[in-house]
């Protein structure tokens, strides 16, 4: 259906999670720049696109250790 769905969470382009709310806590990141991107999907998991584009974000995320 139209409009449904969940989102994929990537971290350096290994799926680590379907996400059925807006936030999710990311544990154990090793240290370095992590890209960690969101694509939203639909229930069949094929990607949400615009123009062929996938919906998508992401971010480079510097984990620092401790």
């Amino acid at each position: 259906e139209m409009g449904t769905g969940h989102a994929h969470l990537y971290v350096d382009d290994v799926k680590i999670a379907r996400m059925y709310s807006p936030d999710y806590h990311i544990a154990n990141l090793s240290e370095g720049t992590r890209n960690i991107r969101v694509e939203l999907n639909t229930n069949t998991h094929k990607p949400y696109s615009v123009n062929s584009t996938p919906v998508a974000a992401s971010v480079p995320v510097l984990i620092r250790g401790k």
